[in-house]
């Protein structure tokens, strides 16, 4: 079985642009939250803080995690 990575699927024309923009920044969000919390655990850290960290707009939060 062959597995394809994200920056395939988009070079294969798999995946849009904006599909793979859109994943990037929660990504980007998820790994950067997992960072602050594994250092500075749950009370140390703030939605402003993965924002900083990740350079992502405010309303990525809301878009990409609405519940």
């Amino acid at each position: 079985m062959t597995c394809i990575a994200p920056a395939d699927m988009h070079r294969r024309g798999m995946i849009g642009t904006k599909d793979m923009a859109q994943g990037d920044v929660r990504t980007k969000m998820v790994r950067g939250a997992a960072g602050l919390l594994a250092t500075k655990g749950v009370e140390g850290t703030s939605f402003a803080e993965v924002l900083a960290v990740t350079g992502a707009p405010r309303g990525s939060i809301y878009h990409h995690f609405p519940g």
